[in-house]
């Protein structure tokens, strides 16, 4: 293993979750009294596909004397064949009734078409209510819209259907074919028309053929027993989120009906993110952690968030800004607090936290020769207003630079020498086990590249050590790990993207 000579400047970064404790507890549903108000819509309704409009009334049980918010829920959020008023807002209404009111309406105004669609159903549901206003038991209500167009007795009618309900593509594939099949034989020509909705909007899609204004048309000719057409992503080198994209049949005409399966999601998967770490959960004896990552374009860390039980909740995030040379330059804990990275000639030699704008402490880095950090020395602020040299960290390595281990040391502020207060060691390393969730000294340095097999821990004289059992998933990564004890065990879950 390589030693280092010099206990000059060495230091770990070791990053402990500062957060709030936020205790669990269950609220309980509050019962209306004289000083609440109930909410509640009006009977379900039906109305003609050719008519004006009709009317949803939000009723409460009584006058108030002061203006009442609500959120309204409107299923499809999306549709093209009704609009609202108030309007809606990715799926929601926003109302506001006034002060002394207890009848207000919510409109819905039909859009007519010369197409057999068949009924369709608009529903409304409130889901939030201003401070003492109760939602009701009766706080869904169903619109039916009536089709007004009949089918023709001389047309033999064909029901179109997508062969599957969803599949999922890689960026990077010629494309993904899209089935719709029919029941029979066309017998009267007619168009389908798809809508296409992006859950995330991370991915650029197109089509074959072309979509227009975000919409499809494909014709079925006579005869035909089905029709295709291609979905395809833009292909580039950006690390993007996963995103999903939502086909739907909204309107057939000339011998076609829509059948059950009228929708289709597929899935789009970005290459640059897949097999990156996202998730890892901890737990044992009692206590629970996780970590979940997110990363920029660049496929650099850009947030991780966690929680702990222990077994009150603790959550909170840590965002991280990069270097243009890839090396760390900030990690923000809470609005406040946050980390700030020094370099020189390409490494980190130092970093400072800072509360509220106040330097509260500082840490500086060594090298070993291999250019592993090796050292880390830490200085916290005192009452005086000086830093003091609180704990220093040594940091030793496999000739595979894999930590080897991690030396705490304190310094007596009297004889000013070096005292040992703990040491890790880590050792039968898997060579086959790319570890991605594993020790970095400083954010984006990993001090271990695979998973070791034995962790070996000493301080005040007892001496622990534990052996790491592993499960592989099917693309032989690490899913599982298990730290049996005397007391019990440790299990730890690997998920990614």
């Amino acid at each position: 293993m390589r030693t280092l000579f010099n206990l000059g400047l060495v230091t770990i970064v070791v990053i402990s979750l500062i957060s709030c404790d936020q205790d669990e507890t269950n609220t309980p549903t509050p019962q209306p009294n004289e000083s609440m108000v109930l909410v509640s819509l009006s009977r379900d309704t039906s109305i003609l596909e050719n008519s004006t409009q009709i009317n949803v009334f939000v009723e409460l049980s009584r006058q108030v004397a002061s203006e009442v918010s609500l959120s309204i829920s409107v299923t499809p959020e999306s549709a093209t064949f009704f609009q609202t008023n108030p309007n809606l807002d990715e799926g929601q209404i926003d109302l506001i009734i006034p002060a002394g009111q207890i009848r207000f309406p919510v409109s819905l105004k039909t859009i007519d078409n010369s197409v057999i669609n068949g009924d369709r159903m608009v529903t409304f549901t409130i889901t939030d209510a201003s401070q003492g206003v109760v939602i009701g038991t009766k706080k869904t209500t169903h619109v039916t819209i009536l089709d007004d167009e009949s089918p023709q007795e001389n047309i033999d009618y064909v029901t179109a259907n997508f062969a599957h309900s969803s599949g999922a593509m890689m960026e990077g594939a010629v494309g993904y074919l899209v089935e719709i099949q029919f029941s029979q034989p066309v017998s009267t020509a007619g168009n389908i028309h798809l809508s296409f909705e992006q859950k995330v909007r991370s991915q650029i899609i197109s089509t074959s053929p072309a979509l227009q204004n975000g919409q499809l048309t494909l014709t079925a000719e006579l005869g035909a027993t089905s029709l295709s057409f291609i979905v395809m992503m833009t292909d580039d080198q950006l690390v993007l989120k996963h995103d999903s994209l939502s086909i739907s049949i909204g309107a057939v005409t000339g011998g076609l009906v829509i059948g059950n399966q009228d929708h289709f999601l597929l899935d789009l998967y970005d290459d640059e993110l897949t097999g990156k770490p996202k998730t890892v959960t901890t737990s044992g004896g009692g206590w629970y952690s996780s970590q979940t990552y997110e990363y920029d374009e660049l496929g650099r860390l850009s947030k991780m968030f966690w929680e702990s039980r222990t077994p009150f909740t603790r959550q909170g995030n840590y965002a991280y800004s990069w270097a243009d040379n890839g090396l760390i330059s900030r990690v923000n804990h809470y609005p406040e607090i946050y980390e700030v990275f020094l370099q020189q000639d390409g490494r980190i030699y130092r970093s400072e936290e800072y509360n509220h704008g106040e330097l509260r402490s500082y840490k500086l880095y060594d090298y070993d020769i291999a250019g592993n950090v090796g050292a880390v020395q830490e200085y916290h602020k005192q009452p005086g207003g000086e830093f003091t040299e609180s704990l220093t960290w040594i940091y030793l390595y496999h000739d595979d630079n894999n930590l080897y281990a991690q030396l705490g040391y304190t310094k007596n502020q009297i004889t000013e020498e070096y005292e040992l207060l703990s040491e890790r060691y880590y050792s039968s390393y898997h060579p086959n086990y790319s570890n991605f969730f594993g020790i970095e000294v400083i954010p984006g340095i990993k001090a271990q590249t695979n998973f070791p097999g034995i962790h070996t821990y000493k301080t005040n004289g007892h001496e622990f050590v534990y052996h790491f059992s592993y499960t592989l998933d099917s693309e032989g990564r690490v899913s599982e790990r298990r730290i049996p004890y005397a007391q019990g065990s440790d299990y730890s879950t690997y998920s990614y993207y």
